[in-house]
């Protein structure tokens, strides 16, 4: 049988998961789904803190997308270069990646910050995209930490939800951008032959609404 302990646990990851898609599909906001994301995880595992860092266009950077806990000296620390970071090239092709002291870990970019903001272990988690991950999500401890893998598959979940946000965030500012290229070609074919310019979608919704009597 479940300890209460356990029970108390499992109560605190299954909120949080709730959290996070209820932050999902309440708001079209990837900052705030992110941050609800980091908040939530680092309440539920009772840690330091939690960051999203999210992969450049260009893969060798990871910017910050939301973070909770973490200081702003530490979040001005500097860069997170893909290059410099053994830890996060191994997140990155797919691997969760414990650090059991990131003040000592030759694999951690910053360890000296990592010393002073009173970080200890660390678990980086793959954000994962449609082709390759997209981005990383980190959760800090005060103490050192071995994480269960009850832990690990509650991480796993939480990150696989924010990164289907953001995959869906993109999607949906590319088919934007492709259906005004769209409207651009149509509104110049109809200019070349002098037909009438196309109306915007509100002013079309106007037209079509019916009128009172």
């Amino acid at each position: 049988m479940a300890t209460t302990e356990q029970r108390a646990k499992d109560d605190r990851f299954f909120e949080a998961l709730f959290q996070v898609c209820k932050a999902v599909t309440s708001s079209l906001d990837v900052a705030k789904v992110l941050q609800v994301t980091c908040e939530s995880t680092a309440k539920a595992l009772n840690a330091k803190a939690c960051s999203i860092r999210l992969l450049t266009p260009r893969g060798d950077e990871l910017v910050l997308g939301a973070a909770y806990g973490l200081s702003e000296d530490y979040l001005r620390k500097g860069p997170v270069a893909v290059s410099r970071s053994l830890v996060d090239q191994r997140a990155l092709a797919g691997e969760i990646v414990e650090i059991k002291d990131a003040s000592k870990d030759p694999g951690f970019q910053y360890p000296e910050a990592a010393a002073r903001e009173g970080i200890r272990s660390v678990i980086v988690v793959p954000l994962p995209g449609r082709n390759r991950a997209i981005g990383v999500m980190r959760v800090y401890m005060a103490e050192p930490h071995e994480f269960t893998e009850e832990e690990r598959r509650f991480l796993m979940a939480a990150a696989d939800i924010a990164a289907l946000c953001i995959e869906n965030a993109r999607l949906y500012q590319e088919l934007q951008a492709e259906n005004e290229r769209l409207r651009a070609d149509l509104r110049d074919w109809h200019s070349a032959w002098g037909l009438e310019t196309l109306p915007e979608p509100e002013e079309l919704s106007r037209q079509t609404r019916p009128g009172r009597e």
